[in-house]
């Protein structure tokens, strides 16, 4: 199993364009901290919870069906791992990010 999918552009984006993109889904999927601002990091750092045994479980099974889809699709399979999820109460101050990364 690859570290992830290789990430490809078709299309009339310039060259540059596409490395930019490329670059940062890939920081997204793969080293997502960056990505997210101080203020969010601190309230993650102060208010996430342990995942429990059943949401683990939930993303080995989405994370397995997801992997099922993509070699069916002719495409290499990847892991997305558990510490990528934040479990939040939901009383937390954090609201959801209009931002896509």
């Amino acid at each position: 199993m690859e570290k992830g999918p290789q990430i490809r552009f078709v299309g009339g984006a310039s060259t540059e364009k596409k490395r930019q993109i490329k670059k940062e889904i890939e920081r997204a999927l793969y080293d997502h901290y960056p990505t997210i601002s101080k203020e969010d990091l601190e309230i993650i750092k102060k208010e996430e919870r342990p995942k429990t045994e059943m949401e683990l479980g939930l993303f080995d099974y989405a994370n397995k069906e997801s992997n099922i889809l993509m070699e069916r699709a002719g495409l290499p399979s990847y892991d997305i791992p558990a510490e990528n999820f934040h479990m939040l109460s939901p009383n937390s101050i954090m609201k959801p990010s209009e931002e896509i990364v």
